[in-house]
């Protein structure tokens, strides 16, 4: 056996020991630690061997997708296909061992080459159809509850991700209005157009008027629609967000205007 590759090699000592590493991995084989950008660990190379061990037993790998985002997707949330399911004579033990092998969470994996080694040193007794049945009932159960608890996961991740994206179009919003404030600021000897933040919005005040820049909380562009047919409207159009510049003077609506954020369809196509 010869090794064939030294992409990934890192010659440690003192000088070079954070210089030498420069990628990441084959995306077919990283472990989501490493698509997450968390440190890498033995159970991370491990990861690898049991997407080989899955190559092997079964003829094709556990995941594979057109492109590395989908890629990264399922090897961080989609339940791994147990590879007896796709060749039936695969033992039960080597079944279980590459399914612990390619488990999402470092913790839930072998920790050791020693400990993979073991596991499949040993000899399974020889089982009555009643034990049998009952692992499989077993398996059944705990691969049921991995694909639960990983759609969970994803669906919690997505959320997270679209709120982050929000937020930064709020602030884009804000850099925009606040450009133009400060130009008019730069040209204004006398008086000042003020601002604060408040519970209602961000207010730019000017004798005696505000101008109020106000975003909706989560969910909230939905909630107790005004007006007939307005929230179809916004579904059909990909509304995800909104909110409202108002200018007030003393206290009551001047005029103002609506803002709505659109999630344009290749976005939507691209998962972004």
């Amino acid at each position: 056996m010869k090794i064939g590759d030294f992409g990934l090699a890192k010659f440690v000592d003192e000088a070079t020991r954070t210089l030498t590493f420069k990628g990441s991995g084959t995306p077919r084989y990283m472990a989501p630690e490493v698509w997450t950008g968390q440190h890498a660990v033995a159970a991370t190379d491990l990861y690898a061997l049991g997407v080989m061990f899955f190559e092997a037993t079964t003829g094709r790998p556990p995941f594979d997708a057109p492109d590395s985002r989908a890629l990264r997707d399922m090897h961080l949330y989609t339940p791994v296909p147990r590879p007896k399911s796709l060749n039936a004579e695969v033992p039960d033990l080597l079944d279980g061992a590459i399914k612990k092998l390619l488990a999402k969470s470092i913790r839930d994996r072998y920790q050791s080459a020693d400990e993979v080694l073991k596991a499949l040193q040993a000899i399974p007794r020889p089982a009555d159809s009643t034990i049998v049945g009952l692992a499989d009932r077993i398996r059944r159960h705990h691969d049921t509850a991995e694909a639960e608890a990983l759609a969970h996961e994803k669906a919690a991740q997505q959320e997270q991700d679209s709120q982050k994206r929000i937020r930064y179009m709020e602030q884009q919003v804000l850099a925009l209005i606040q450009e133009v404030v400060d130009e008019l600021n730069s040209q204004l000897v006398e008086t000042k157009i003020t601002q604060e933040d408040r519970f209602d919005g961000r207010v730019y005040e000017f004798q005696g008027r505000e101008l109020i820049v106000h975003f909706f909380s989560p969910n909230e562009l939905y909630i107790n629609p005004e007006v007939p047919g307005r929230m179809e409207t916004l579904k059909k159009r990909n509304a995800i967000h909104g909110g409202f510049i108002d200018i007030r003077e003393r206290g009551e609506d001047h005029e103002g205007w609506n803002l709505v954020l659109v999630l344009l369809t290749t976005s939507m196509e691209n998962g972004g």
